[in-house]
């Protein structure tokens, strides 16, 4: 092999290289930015469980006031009943 091909073929090496640090520095703003979409989209998913958790949380409470106000209404029922019964 000649010099002149040996020099060439090193260029076209050292340009390969260079070429593939390139293409993994794109690669790695690529991921960076990929992670950053991924982490605010993570945060945006908190924040709406946490609205859908004290949404589920009020209603939770209102049907439990609900159900208290039923059998407080359903007691006096039976009791007018009782009553009517008696009569």
């Amino acid at each position: 092999m000649s010099s002149p091909e040996v020099e060439r073929r090193l260029r076209q090496q050292g340009a390969d290289v260079e070429s593939l640090y390139e293409i993994s520095t794109r690669v790695e703003d690529k991921i960076d930015a990929v992670d950053g979409k991924v982490d605010r989209l993570t945060v945006a998913v908190e924040q709406r469980l946490t609205g859908v958790e004290q949404r589920i949380d009020t209603v939770s409470e209102n049907l439990t006031a609900l159900n208290e106000r039923l059998n407080a209404s359903q007691t006096m029922l039976e009791q007018i009943l009782a009553r009517l019964d008696r009569s």
